[in-house]
């Protein structure tokens, strides 16, 4: 079962603003998040974001890109 909207606008945001932390700008921090990715089996990260976990697992991710 998925989100309500309201929530993933939330959760959209919050991965952007990390992204883009992460990964030195807005633009890429939108290209790393609507591509699939490797790192997260092949999934894209916003759709992953549906859930909690998924969501969650992107955070980690996000974690790992900014400590390199």
């Amino acid at each position: 079962m998925g989100c309500g909207v309201p929530v993933l606008k939330l959760r959209y945001a919050a991965l952007l603003k990390r992204a883009a932390q992460a990964l030195g700008s807005e633009a890429e921090a939108e290209r790393w998040l609507n591509n699939a990715n490797p790192a997260l089996g092949g999934e894209n990260p916003y759709a992953m974001a549906e859930t909690q976990a998924g969501f969650r697992q992107v955070l980690d991710e996000l974690e790992l890109l900014g400590a390199e």
